[in-house]
């Protein structure tokens, strides 16, 4: 018994750290997310900026593509994460099932014994009720 506690806190040991890990893709591909809307919105002010100012218009058409190819760069990165995620997820998935199949021998196992001490303990005979009273005879 001790040795599958063993197991089953090894187990749920590794179902953590992959849980671990899908929650810091998860925090990476929102921090992606960000950039990218933070790109978006800088491309717009620089938009308006350009389309108000002769000298600004003029190097906006660098600017514009040198942000396009960051945003791309972005986006790919952002996909590969969110392939990433999802055999992370899987993974977890798998983890949890091992897991609880294991927990579920444990507990089978501890119902099990319980039902045995129980029986085990029913089965002694009781000192008072297999006495056979005594008579008493008055002389």
């Amino acid at each position: 018994m001790k040795s599958l506690d063993s197991v089953i806190r090894f187990q749920e040991w590794k179902l953590d750290e992959k849980r671990r890990k899908v929650a810091d893709l998860e925090r990476l591909a929102q921090s992606l997310h960000d950039k990218i809307a933070r790109l978006d919105l800088e491309m717009r002010t620089e938009q308006k900026a350009a389309s108000e100012n002769l000298l600004v218009a003029s190097a906006y058409d660098n600017y514009a593509s040198e942000v396009l190819k960051r945003r791309q760069k972005l986006l790919r990165s952002l996909a590969d994460i969110e392939v990433e995620m999802t055999k992370a997820m899987n993974e977890v998935a798998a983890a949890y099932g091992e897991f609880k199949k294991l927990d579920l021998m444990r507990n089978r196992d501890r119902e099990r014994t319980e039902y045995l001490e129980k029986r085990r303990t029913q089965s002694k005979p009781e000192e008072t009720g297999r006495r056979r009273p005594s008579r008493r005879t008055s002389r």
